[in-house]
């Protein structure tokens, strides 16, 4: 494939969140739930250690989209985590 040239900076983001300015974590999925009220963003603590996360109000969910009770500030070494955002957090 050819590399196209250009001059346009790269700038913005499409969202933005605490956990993602944590070099251990990495997102891997950002869609519309399926109940369409919101988003949800899943990440992953790429590391062998636990990760400290912001404990501000979020709504973990499992992989059905199903509220998750989870109350710790921490992200397991490999664990994946979903989150739901509200429309308005965005």
């Amino acid at each position: 494939l050819a590399r196209q040239e250009g001059s346009v900076v790269a700038t913005g983001s499409l969202l933005s969140h605490s956990v993602l300015s944590i070099p251990q974590v990495c997102p891997t999925a950002f869609k519309v739930a399926e109940n369409e009220e919101g988003y949800v963003l899943r990440y992953y603590n790429m590391s062998q250690e636990n990760v400290r996360i912001s404990e501000h109000q979020q709504t973990i969910l499992d992989l059905l989209e199903r509220p998750y009770p989870v109350h710790s500030g921490l992200l397991a070494p490999q664990e994946i985590r979903t989150e739901f955002i509200k429309k308005e957090e965005i």
